[in-house]
C-alpha cells in the first residue's frame, strides 16, 4: 500500500493539514480525508488527467435540469447521509467522468462504495490518527469506522467546537457516541491547554458551566480544560470588551481600534507577535460575521495594515481559465464557461453535447470559442509573466487575517478581535447549541489577547439600527472582563 509503515493522519482543516504535515512528515502520512480518499482511487495531486472542482455537484445538478427536465437531487446531502439511490448515483458518475473531476463529498463516497465491494481488500496501518471528529458527517464516519476495523485508530475531537452540522451534514454524535461506547472505544481526556492566555481558559468554564445551569449542549462529553503555564506568556488578566455608539463604513469605530493596536504592534512588536511572525502565522485574526468583517478589512487597508480573508473564493471564470489554459479541449473548464456566457440558455450546449456525444467544445458556436480561446491566451500571459516584486522573506510578514468563525478554526493568533458578536435588538437573541460552540472556537484562537467589538447601533440603508450583544458574552464572570469605550 503506498503508506508503506507509516502511521496515517487525517484531517479536516487544510491549515492543520499543513501544520500536522510540518511536524509529523518524518513519520507519518497527512491528508485531509478528501485527499486521501482520491489518492486511494489513485487520483494523488501527482497524477494527471482528473482534476479537483469543489464546485462540480453544483454543475451537475444543473445537468440534471437540463437533461432531466426535473428539480436535481440533493447530490452532497444524500451521499453525507449515505442515502443516495443507484439511478442519482450513476448519473452523478457518468457526468462527473465527462468532466474528469471529482468534487469533495463525492471523492469520499467513491472510495466508501469501493471499499464496501465484495473481494476489495481495506488497507491497514500500523495506526491511523482522525483529528476534528466533531466535523465528520454519516458518510464519513462510515469510511473510518471501514479504516477501524483493519487498523488501530485514535480519534481526536471536540463536541464543544462542532461547527458544520448546518453547513454540511455534520454531527457531533459521531464522537458523542464512540465516547460513550465503553468498550469499542477508550475515551481519554487531554485536559490542558498551553495554546490560550489564563483568562480565556476561565471564560471557557464560566460559559460551559452556564450552559450546563440552562440545560443547553445536551448530551456534550463531559472534559475539563485546564490552564497550563508554559512560563513564557504574559498573561492580561482581563477580555477587552469594547463598545462603540456606532458601526458601520462611514463610523468605523471597530477598524479604528483595532488598527491602533496593530499599528503600535506593528512599530514595536511584543515577544507574542516577533514570534507568530517568526512561525509565519498571523499576528492577528478579525473573527466575525462577513459585513463587520469586510468593514474592518477595509479600514485596515486604508490604515497601511493590508489583510487577508480566508473566506475569498476563486471566481468561476478564473477556474475555467486556469483549466482550459492547460487542456484547450476540457469538457469541464467549457462547462464552467457555459454557465458564465451563456447564463439563462445554457442547457442548450449541454444538451446537444449529449444528444450528439461529443466534447462541449465542439457544439459551442465558433464566434463565442474564438472569444473565450482569446481571453485564456491574455489571461496566460498575464499570469505567467514574471514579476519584478521580491516577495517578503518567509516569517516576516506582519499578516492579518480576517475571517469567518468557521474558516479560524485550525488558525491561532497573539491577538483575537471577535466582530458582529450582536443582532438587532428587535430580534430574539439566538442562544442555540450552534451559537455557543462558535463563540467558545473564535474565544480559543487567542494566544495572548481576546477583545470583544461590540456597538450599540449598526449603521443601515436608514436609520441606524439597535443592536443586542450576544447573551453568552455576560456568561463570562465580570471579573474576566474589561469595559472599554471605543472612540
Amino acid at each position: 500500500m503506498w503508506l508503506g509503515r507509516h502511521l496515517a493522519a487525517y484531517g479536516v482543516l487544510c491549515s492543520l493539514t499543513v501544520d500536522l504535515e510540518q511536524k509529523l512528515g518524518k513519520v507519518a502520512k497527512v491528508h485531509t480525508l478528501h485527499d486521501y480518499c482520491r489518492e486511494l482511487l489513485g487520483h494523488g495531486p501527482k497524477t494527471t488527467g482528473v482534476r479537483r472542482y469543489v464546485e462540480l455537484t453544483r454543475l451537475i445538478k444543473r445537468d440534471w435540469e437540463y437533461l432531466k427536465g426535473s428539480a436535481a437531487p440533493q447530490f452532497s446531502n444524500n451521499m453525507r447521509r449515505c442515502s443516495l439511490s443507484k439511478e442519482h448515483w450513476d448519473f452523478y458518475c457518468k457526468r462527473a467522468n465527462y468532466y474528469k473531476a471529482f468534487g469533495d463529498d463525492d471523492s469520499v463516497y467513491r472510495a466508501l462504495q469501493e471499499l464496501k465491494t465484495p473481494g476489495v481488500k481495506v488497507p491497514s496501518y500500523r495506526l491511523v490518527m482522525v483529528d476534528e471528529f466533531q466535523d465528520f458527517n454519516k458518510m464519513e464516519a462510515e469510511f473510518i469506522e471501514l479504516l477501524a476495523a483493519h487498523s488501530k485508530i485514535v480519534i481526536a475531537g471536540d463536541d464543544d467546537q462542532a461547527l458544520y452540522g448546518q453547513l454540511r451534514g455534520a454531527s457531533w454524535e459521531h464522537i458523542r457516541d464512540r465516547a460513550a461506547s465503553g468498550s469499542t472505544y477508550k475515551s481519554f481526556s487531554l485536559p490542558f491547554c498551553s495554546r490560550c492566555p489564563e483568562v480565556v481558559v476561565s471564560a471557557v468554564d464560566d460559559i460551559l458551566n452556564e450552559a450546563a445551569r440552562q440545560n443547553t449542549l445536551m448530551g456534550r462529553v463531559s472534559k475539563p480544560f485546564i490552564y497550563f503555564d508554559n512560563g513564557t506568556r504574559k498573561n492580561d488578566p482581563h477580555i477587552d470588551v469594547v463598545t462603540s455608539e456606532l458601526q458601520g463604513s462611514a463610523h468605523n469605530a471597530f477598524g479604528k481600534h483595532i488598527a491602533a493596536i496593530l499599528q503600535a504592534e506593528k512599530n514595536k512588536p511584543s515577544p507574542e507577535v516577533a514570534q507568530a511572525q517568526k512561525d509565519n502565522e498571523p499576528v492577528a485574526l478579525v473573527i466575525g460575521s462577513l459585513a463587520r468583517v469586510n468593514e474592518v478589512r477595509s479600514y485596515l487597508a486604508k490604515a497601511g495594515l493590508p489583510s487577508v480573508s480566508s473566506d475569498a473564493k476563486t471566481k468561476p471564470r478564473t477556474e475555467a481559465y486556469d483549466i482550459l489554459a492547460t487542456d484547450p479541449k476540457s469538457n469541464l473548464g467549457w462547462r464552467i464557461v457555459v454557465d458564465e456566457e451563456y447564463g439563462d440558455k445554457a442547457a442548450q450546449p449541454v444538451r446537444l453535447a449529449v444528444r450528439h456525444k461529443k466534447p462541449l467544445v465542439d457544439v459551442i458556436n465558433q464566434a463565442m470559442r474564438k472569444k473565450i480561446e482569446a481571453e485564456v491566451k491574455a489571461w496566460k500571459s498575464r499570469t505567467t509573466a514574471p514579476s519584478g516584486a521580491k516577495k517578503a522573506a518567509a516569517g516576516l510578514d506582519f499578516r492579518i487575517e480576517c475571517v469567518s468563525v468557521e474558516r479560524s478554526k485550525g488558525k491561532a493568533a497573539p491577538y483575537v478581535f471577535l466582530v458582529g458578536l450582536s443582532t438587532a435588538s428587535k430580534k430574539p437573541a439566538t442562544i442555540n447549541d450552534l451559537a455557543i460552540c462558535r463563540f467558545l472556537v473564535a474565544l480559543t484562537r487567542t494566544r495572548a489577547k481576546c477583545s470583544i467589538l461590540l456597538a450599540n447601533k449598526i449603521a443601515g440603508a436608514g436609520r441606524p439600527i439597535a443592536q443586542t450583544p450576544f447573551p453568552a458574552i455576560s456568561w463570562i464572570a465580570r471579573k474576566r472582563t474589561r469595559a472599554i469605550a471605543a472612540k
